[in-house]
Parts: C-alpha cells; sequence; structure tokens
C-alpha cells in the first residue's frame, strides 16, 4: 500500500490539471482505525486522465482492505511460488517483446528466482520486504519501455493465426 500510495503520489501529485494528494489518517468511518484520504484540486481536467487516476485509487483502496486480512489457505510457500512466477512472467514478456523469443529455460535468472521462491523477501510478519517490491517495480518499468520499443505489430495477422489454427487441426483429424 505504502509503494502504491508513493507511485500515485509520483505520478498525480503535481500535474497540468492540479494537485492530488493520497494519505493515511485516523478514520471517520465507524469501524475503522485509519484510512486514506484524498486532498485534490482539479480544473479543466480530460475526463480519461480523471479515469486514470480513479482506476489508480481503486486499486488503492482494494489493497488497502486487504491488509490483515491475508488468505490463510495461502501459506508463505505459496505466496512466494507466486511471487515468483510473477518475476518470472515479466521476465519472460520482456523477452518476447525485445527478441521476439519465448524463453522458458531461465538459467541465468535462477539465483533471483529461486531467492524469491525459497522466501528470501518475506519478512517475518508475512509480507514481502521493500526490496521485492523494487524489484518488481523494475521488472513493470523495463516491461513499460520493451512495449514502447517493441518491433512486435500491436494486433496479430489474424489471417495467419487462422490458417496455423487450421493447419494443427487438419493434422490432428489426420491421424
Amino acid at each position: 500500500m505504502h509503494n502504491a500510495l508513493a507511485d500515485f503520489q509520483r505520478r498525480y501529485g503535481d500535474y497540468e490539471y492540479g494537485t492530488m494528494k493520497l494519505y493515511v489518517d485516523k478514520a471517520v468511518t465507524p469501524g475503522m482505525e485509519t484510512e486514506i484520504f484524498v486532498d485534490a484540486r482539479q480544473s479543466h481536467m480530460p475526463l480519461r486522465e480523471y479515469q486514470k487516476m480513479f482506476v489508480t485509487m481503486n486499486n488503492v483502496i482494494r489493497d488497502y482492505d486487504k491488509i490483515g486480512k491475508r488468505n490463510k489457505k495461502k501459506d508463505d510457500n505459496h505466496l512466494n511460488k507466486h511471487a515468483m512466477h510473477l518475476i518470472r512472467l515479466f521476465m519472460m514478456a520482456i523477452d518476447i517483446l525485445e527478441r521476439g523469443q519465448i524463453k522458458t529455460h531461465r538459467k541465468d535468472d535462477l539465483p533471483l528466482l529461486m531467492k524469491i521462491r525459497e522466501g528470501g523477501f518475506m519478512q517475518e510478519d508475512g509480507t514481502f520486504a521493500g526490496e521485492f517490491y523494487e524489484i518488481l517495480a523494475d521488472y513493470e518499468n523495463r516491461l513499460q519501455e520493451a512495449v514502447q520499443k517493441s518491433a512486435l505489430p500491436d494486433n496479430p495477422d489474424m489471417d495467419k493465426v487462422e490458417a496455423f489454427v487450421e493447419s494443427v487441426n487438419r493434422r490432428a483429424i489426420e491421424c
């Protein structure tokens, strides 16, 4: 949640249409100890820009509401495994966009992936350390750069896709 608040502030703190600040303070909502507040001033803001900010704010609230409500069915080993797969999927997406290759064997990345899976970034309270979120943010940034620089087309050639699917189906039937 702190990372989301910091990211929001970095993106939207001061912008050409005004200012916005999200922060945690003593709750005014019954039954809550703390909650997220917003101080905002906007003018002549395109609705599309506001919608992006609103989506981000919804995600911050959703994550904030999850604090202390961790799914006990998912023990630390499962969470570490999911975190490892998240980073691996970022790695694979970057490979696809930058090199046009699907690389599943990650020999060079194995030490980092295994450190994540073995709990190397898990804190005693069951949350991930800030270092993990820094790694995650780095991969998110790298993916965005790869998307912008990618030579891959924005949309697949559906005629080629359909021809390929038809050829696979035809071979399966003819066997």
